[in-house]
């Protein structure tokens, strides 16, 4: 008690014994404090372990090159030093547009990269979309293995610059939501994916954007329409499972785009006047939109009832399909087309988007018994073998487009399409007798496999 009743500090050494009071043989009152929350560490503790090396912190805080010699200056790779560095950044940009126009339509590529050039972009947004497109890049960082996790200083970057305007309603703030909700739900972090969402789709009402002065100009006007079709797309396609309800009701009616062709010639045309439509070329984020509407409602239903029910919404993919243009039809034909024209992705994403809903639609239609799996009982329904022709057109989809364009989906839609592709397939190989189609089945599944293999090496989502 002698440092607590003569108010002497005690000293303690690295053992934990207090000198002062040990040389007067007397008991020490010293107790050892715990500062901060870790309120389980012990008040003396006996042993410490060396801690364990933690290889993601480094790259989380910042990014090192594996070589000198790659010609780009990074400094110490923290995120402003990345975006200091002008060729890297406007390589990021570009993967950006490159592995994110599947989901993302609000920006135009060239309206954005002639902004970014003028240095007329918002820093926060550059920091947003370098997190997205670093993954994709083939620069000499250190640490291959944790590519998913590159993008984590400038996620955490544009984050911290947010907090100034989270507040403030404005055409940047709404995309900057929508960015960092696609890294988490992208990335794994879908329930912060939806706050975000939900701010960006708060927004997106304070402003009126669904309801755009008549006098604006063309261009900003088809801006804003395809930004409310991406924040209207990614609400209407976020994972099911986590049944998040929407915090105000859906936009209705939806935004009327423009297809890329009549787009470029709204930007190169001084003439043009705000509800001037030339051509009314066939436009897939368009049908994106519908068949997301379609997706919502189908999810609705496998929630809450059977079967019968989903009679409309088979009724209104028939018509989809059977009204879709020529131009967007699933032919090698168009496949070439849209990846001359840069769509491939979105175009490859619609089509297994419309195949994914007949899957879900027709899912119950599976008869898991013993004895179908067995193959003593007969598989050969209209529904069964309906939803086998699904599940090998999504699989032919994703073999056709790697093979032509060594290009994969990896929105989180995607991972849910496979799956249940993988599922229904595996069904069709127990019940399945002709050894052509069993082999052909193993080919796809296969296929499914390596797709996902890849795209784990992206995302955190299918980790």
């Amino acid at each position: 008690m002698y440092g607590m009743t003569r108010k002497v500090r005690c000293s303690m050494d690295e053992t934990g014994t207090c000198k002062r009071c040990q040389a007067r043989n007397l008991a020490c009152s010293y107790v050892h404090r715990v500062t901060g929350f870790d309120h389980g560490t012990p008040a003396t503790p006996t042993h410490q372990d060396p801690a364990p090396p933690v290889p993601d912190t480094g790259v989380l805080s910042a990014l090192q090159l594996s070589s000198s010699n790659s010609g780009l200056d990074i400094g110490t790779g923290t995120a402003s030093e990345i975006l200091r560095e002008g060729e890297l950044t406007q390589t990021l940009l570009l993967l950006y547009f490159q592995n994110f126009h599947d989901i993302h339509s609000m920006f135009d590529q060239t309206i954005f990269l002639r902004r970014f050039a003028l240095g007329d972009i918002p820093k926060v947004l550059l920091f947003a979309i370098m997190a997205l497109g670093i993954r994709y890049s083939h620069a000499p960082f250190q640490n291959p293995h944790l590519r998913p996790h590159w993008g984590e200083s400038l996620y955490q970057e544009a984050r911290q610059l947010l907090k100034e305007d989270f507040d403030h309603p404005s055409l940047t703030t709404i995309q900057v939501y929508v960015l960092l909700a696609t890294y988490n739900l992208t990335f794994g972090g879908a329930r912060k994916a939806w706050m975000f969402l939900s701010f960006a789709r708060s927004f997106v009402a304070i402003l009126r954007l669904d309801k755009p002065a008549s006098d604006l100009d063309p261009v900003q006007a088809e801006l804003c329409r395809r930004l409310i079709a991406t924040i209207i797309l990614m609400e209407n396609t976020f994972p099911p499972y986590l049944d998040l309800a929407r915090s105000l009701p859906p936009i209705s009616p939806l935004p009327q785009l423009y297809s890329e062709d009549e787009f470029d010639i709204v930007k190169s045309s001084a003439l043009t006047t705000p509800n001037h439509r030339s051509l009314h070329l066939p436009c897939v984020p368009q049908n994106l939109l519908l068949l997301s509407e379609i997706y919502y409602k189908t999810c609705q239903l496998v929630k809450v009832s059977g079967n019968q029910q989903f009679a409309p919404l088979q009724q209104q993919l028939s018509d989809w399909n059977t009204n879709l243009h020529p131009s967007l039809a699933l032919t090698q034909a168009n496949l070439e087309t849209h990846q001359q024209k840069f769509t491939l992705r979105s175009f490859m994403y619609m089509h297994l988007l419309y195949e994914y809903i007949w899957q879900l639609i027709l899912f119950d239609s599976l008869d898991w018994t013993e004895s179908t799996l067995s193959g003593t009982s007969d598989t050969g329904n209209g529904a069964t073998l309906l939803i086998y022709k699904h599940a090998s057109a999504t699989a032919s989809i994703v073999q056709q487009v790697w093979f032509l364009a060594h290009l994969d989906l990896h929105n989180a839609c995607f991972g849910q399409m496979v799956k249940t592709a993988q599922v229904i397939l595996t069904h069709w190989l127990l019940t399945a007798t002709d050894p052509r189609v069993i082999t052909g089945i193993q080919s796809q599944l296969l296929a499914l496999r390596d797709c996902l293999t890849r795209v784990k090496a992206h995302c955190r989502l299918f980790n």
